[in-house]
Parts: structure tokens; sequence; C-alpha cells
């Protein structure tokens, strides 16, 4: 038993020190932009430390990106209050500003939508690394859980896939209660199988139920625990064990339980405040819905758990669809020969629920509900785990393992340097002599190259730009690219967004260091003109004013509307 302990206790220190290198590589290729819902959650975190005990009470203020989430459940800003407690913390409006172009025109989505600007603040840095270190509980939570019906090698598999799936650790490495949640409803899950396999007692009914109670006030998604925490109790009542301890402890739960869901039905009007994630006019009907959104929810449901714009190119997805595929399999087979854990049975209608509730949430209210599919990556992936060690015979399961380990590893490099690298960090680009424009004085654009030179109606189009910052730039500016019509400035297609999306606003740009970013336009499916043009330039988004470009020369550009500079043609084939 002790050599056991050990064993295990070896296993998660390497895990650990494993999920922490993944995720600072995360951490060091994605700039230090904040989502809207990350300055909020740091807005609540100063606020308790100002003594507001419980900020979703305080009423609504404005804010830079006009958004409030003081419905949400508070614990994370009472821990977080604790572990940031010596930074110093201004008001967001001192630090970032909005960004308008949140999820328009990005091809994987534009992960920020209020934009850091270098001033900064600890509070935003402490954030970071407090939820970065949270998810060392939700490694070694789903080692032990995985422990409790799979050997080391298999639960060591399970954690290393619950932790470092590219949707989970992006939660983990940014500013937000998900990164308290995962953690929280790991361990539940872990005690949990652990109980379902030993039995439940005393000390572990109260090691759970006050597990139970933290996922809740962390996010309401731990809601979903309810059901199976009921399913424990018929189980364990049917075993003998005391009802009368039972039903204490359910009590003591919703006890715990009842001020925050009293408050918000007396502020909402909804003890679930479901208003709270009305993104939608009206609802949609399943038809509808799945014609028009379902592809992208189901392949980020079932492809990429969560984010689905965050990879980027085909062969990933077709790798994790075809790794899914061979860990259902293996569940299939596993039950055929009647030696699937019990405890599967348990999370598969856990994930169950939890997606039926994402769908029907989608329908009714919440746009892009399939990336909070990553916060149970515990119960996804450990049983994708027992699938695909059902194809391995007993004797040899431990090359299976060392052969996801590699496959695992192998994702997260992956993602890193063929999805963030490009999407956050700032590609190094030769210079041009001469260049094509010098745009507000202090900006040189180097080279345009439109890939390709022929094209359809409805292709997409690439723009390749080289910026180069010849000083700091005190404004943010934003980069339109047009297609014209060939005869006259009539705009066809247009991408309008912060540099790279929002990743580098012009006030991070670093002087004197050119490098490349990326558009694309798709085309008009219903475009008839034999040729189209291309534009760039800059514009102050808040005034709409360009920002005066010349040619080399020194000869203002004109067309376009003015201070727009001409980058190239295309020629159009008919279909």
């Amino acid at each position: 038993m002790r050599r056991s302990f050990w064993q295990d206790y070896r296993i998660c220190y390497h895990l650990i020190v494993l999920y922490l290198v993944i995720g600072w590589f995360h951490w060091a290729f994605v700039l230090v932009p904040a989502k809207p819902d990350e300055i909020q959650h740091l807005t609540y975190v100063a606020e308790v430390r100002r003594g507001d005990v419980w900020p979703i009470r305080s009423p609504a203020t404005e804010t830079p990106c006009g958004l409030d989430e003081r419905w949400q459940p508070p614990l994370y800003y009472w821990i977080s209050a604790l572990a940031v407690g010596p930074t110093v913390a201004p008001w967001p409006g001192e630090w970032v500003v909005p960004n308008p172009f949140f999820l328009v025109g990005a091809p994987r989505g534009n992960a920020v939508q209020c934009l850091h600007f270098p001033i900064g603040t600890p509070l935003l840095m402490a954030g970071r690394i407090w939820s970065w270190l949270l998810g060392t509980l939700a490694v070694c939570g789903a080692y032990r859980g995985a422990r409790s019906w799979m050997g080391p090698p298999g639960a060591a598999l399970t954690a290393l896939l619950a932790t470092t799936l590219p949707s989970v650790i992006f939660y983990q490495t940014g500013v937000g209660n998900t990164a308290l949640f995962i953690p929280m409803n790991t361990l539940a899950l872990a005690e949990l199988a652990w109980i379902w396999r030993k039995g439940l007692s005393t000390r572990r009914l109260l090691r759970l139920s006050a597990l139970v109670v933290a996922t809740v006030y962390a996010r309401l998604e731990g809601l979903f625990l309810l059901p199976l925490l009921a399913l424990l109790f018929v189980r364990e009542a049917r075993s003998g064990f005391p009802t009368r301890r039972m039903l204490i402890a359910a009590l003591g739960i919703l006890l715990a339980l009842s001020p925050m869901f009293l408050r918000n039905l007396l502020v909402y009007g909804d003890p679930l405040v479901r208003s709270g994630l009305a993104v939608r006019g009206e609802s949609r009907d399943p038809m509808t819905w799945l014609r028009l959104e379902g592809p992208m929810f189901f392949r980020a449901v079932f492809i990429s758990l969560g984010h689905a714009w965050l990879f980027g190119e085909e062969w990933m997805y077709w790798a994790i669809r075809i790794a899914g595929l061979i860990g259902g399999m293996g569940i299939a087979r596993r039950l055929g020969r009647g030696d699937l854990p019990s405890i599967a049975w348990v999370l598969i209608a856990y994930t169950g629920l939890f997606l039926a509730t994402v769908v029907h949430a989608s329908l009714q209210h919440l746009i892009g509900g399939p990336r909070y599919v990553g916060s149970i990556g515990f119960a996804w992936l450990s049983l994708w785990t027992t699938g695909y060690l059902g194809w391995w015979p007993r004797s040899a399961r431990r090359a299976g393992v060392v052969l996801g380990l590699i496959a695992v590893y192998g994702l997260s490099v992956a993602v890193i340097s063929r999805v963030l690298l490009p999407a956050y960090m700032p590609q190094p680009a030769p210079r041009s002599d001469p260049p094509l424009a010098r745009i507000a004085g202090k900006i040189i654009l180097h080279r345009a190259v439109i890939e390709p030179s022929q094209a359809r109606p409805g292709d997409v189009v690439t723009i390749r730009l080289v910026w180069e910052a010849l000083e700091p730039i005190p404004q943010n500016y934003a980069v339109f690219v047009h297609a014209l019509d060939p005869h006259e400035d009539r705009i066809l297609a247009q991408e309008d967004t912060f540099p790279m999306y929002g990743h580098y606003p012009t006030m991070l740009w670093k002087p004197l260091q050119p490098f490349e970013e990326v558009h694309r336009l798709r085309l008009p499916d219903s475009l008839n003109v034999p040729r189209v043009r291309f534009t760039v330039g800059l514009y102050r988004y808040e005034t709409g004013e360009r920002a005066p470009a010349f040619s080399p020369a020194g000869v203002r550009f004109r067309e376009g509307g003015g201070d727009a500079v001409p980058i190239g043609w295309i020629v159009i084939e008919n279909r």
C-alpha cells in the first residue's frame, strides 16, 4: 500500500511539472490581453479587496466593455482576493479599451474584446498566475479519480488529457471563474468515483458534500453534480448506509446554496439567472439552429471540446476525429465484453446531461455554448481513456499509454507551434526597399501579398501584410482591407479589425521590428466583375478618421475614399 502511495505521488509530481511547462508555453505565446469577462472578474476581485464581501450585490457600473456578470457565483472572487491581495488594482478603464471587432471576420475567432496596453496592472498578472496554478489541483484530482478504476499508467493519461486539453489550458492560463470551476468539478467527480468503488462513509460524505457546494459556488454548472449525488444516495441506501446521514448531508447542501439562489430569485426573478445567458434576440427552432450553427457546434463539442477556433488546420481536426472514434469504439468493445466499469455509466450519464443542456441553452440563449464542454474534461477524457485502453491487451497497456502520452504531448506542441504562435505572436519579416507606403508618419507598410492570384466568387482570399513601427505608437489604429470594384470605389468585401485580430494593437508594436499579419476576405457569391483590386489602410475607430497614407515619393493616396494604399489585383474566374 505504501509503495503504491509513493508511486502515485511521483506520477502526480511529474504530471504537475509537465502541466506547468505546457501552460507556460501557452502563456508565453499569448500576449496579455483581457477578454471582457476577465476584466469583470478582476474588477470584482478588486471590489472584494475593498470591502464588498459579495460583489454580485453591488449595483451595475459602467465598464469599458459594458458587461456585467455580478450574478455569477462569488467563490472565485473571494479566493482570488486572498491570492492576489498584495497587488495593485486600478479601475479597468486605466489599462484596457474596448475592441469593437470582437468575433468579426476572424477565421479562428477573436480572442479578446478588450485590449491590454503597456501600462498594464499587476492584478492581471497575479490573476493569470493564480488561475494557472489552480490547474495543478485539476491534475491531482483527475489522476486520483481515474485511479479508482484504472492503473497508474491509464490514470496518468487521463490526467494529462483532462488538464492539457487546449481549451482547458486556455482557461487555466487566462483569468476567470472557469479556472476555479474546472479543479473543483474534477475533485468532486474524483471523490464520487472513489465512493462509487469503495462505498460511502461519514468522512467521505462530508468531503463530497463540501466539494459539491464549492463547485456550485464556483460556477452554476456545478448543479450537474446534484443528479449524480442523488443517484449515489439511492445506491448507498440500498447498500445499507444510514439514510438519516444522507438526508442531513442533502439538507446541508441546500442550506449552503440557498443564499445565492434566494438572492438570484429576489434580484433577477430566476434562481438560475438565465437572462444572464440571453444573447439571442429570440429562440431558434431545432432545424434552423442545426442548419446554421449545428455543424460548428458539434465540431466544437466532439472535436476540440470547446473553442472551435482554437485549432487552425484541418489535419488536427481529423486526428482528433480518429482518436475520438477509437475511444468510442473501445467503450462499445468493453461493453460487449462486460468489463466496462460501473463508474463509466455514471460519467456517461453526467456527460450526456451536460451536452443536452448545452444544446438546449444554445437554442434559447447562448451562442457558442460548446466552449463550456472543456470544463468537464475529466468526465469526458476519462471515458475516452477507458475506451482507448480497451483495445490493448493487459500485458501491453503500458505501451498503449506511452503512445497515448506521446500523442497528447505532440498535440500540445502542434497547438503551440501551428496555432498559438501564428495567432498571437508577431512573426518577424524582412523589410522591402522601397516600401509600399508610410502611414500616420510613424508606420511603414513594407509589403502586401495576395493569394491566390485567381479566385472564384465565394472563395477566401488571403492578404499578408508586413508592418513596421518607426517609433512607439500612442494611438490604437484599426486596419481595413477592402476589395473594390475595378472601375469604381464600390466595396465588394472588407475586413476591419485591430492588427492580428486584436492580439497585437498598434500601441503594443515594438519599434523597428517588422512583422507579418494575415487577413482573409471572403468574396461575394454573386460577384460578377472580371477583376478585384485591394486596398489597405489604418483609421481611428472612435472617429472613423483615416491615418494619412503616402507613397515612398511622398504623394498622398487618394483612391478608395482617400488614404487607402493600393496593394494589387486578382482575376475572377467564372464558375
